[in-house]
């Protein structure tokens, strides 16, 4: 199983999402900046370490979201997903083709990765309880 930790950075009310490259696995799809955890590091670490490698932001406040697993024809996959709230610097598509800020309610599944349906969801149940996310 390989385990994955995701940033699902929050701005204004919207998260930011990445598209995956030509050539990379699930090539086109837009998904959430993250990675592989290393062996002997945290999630948490990893989702940092992650946002900060693909992204360029750093910092914020991390809050555990949602653990999935999910599997594919070629293996599976355990996602963490952390919401970040007050990321620093200016988001820039280091590993990715392109960034974009979404509200979340506005995000397709089907433009997503399958097994980043139940985090999409996590995500927008989370909104619909703390409305203060939003507004952060």
């Amino acid at each position: 199983m390989t385990r994955v930790a995701l940033a699902l950075v929050m701005r204004s009310g919207r998260v930011l999402l990445a598209r995956r490259a030509p050539g990379s696995h699930l090539e086109g799809f837009w998904e959430f900046p993250g990675g592989k955890i290393e062996g002997g590091e945290a999630p948490a670490a990893a989702a940092r370490r992650e946002l900060l490698e693909e992204t360029g932001l750093s910092g914020g406040r991390l809050e555990q979201l949602v653990v999935t697993r999910h599997s594919y024809p070629d293996g599976q996959i355990e996602l963490w997903a952390y919401l970040v709230i007050g990321a620093r610097g200016t988001p820039q598509p280091r590993a990715a083709t392109a960034l974009r800020w979404e509200a979340p309610a506005g995000i397709s599944p089907e433009e997503m990765p399958a097994a980043n349906g139940p985090l999409l969801a996590a995500l927008k149940g989370c909104l619909a309880t703390r409305p203060e996310i939003t507004s952060q």
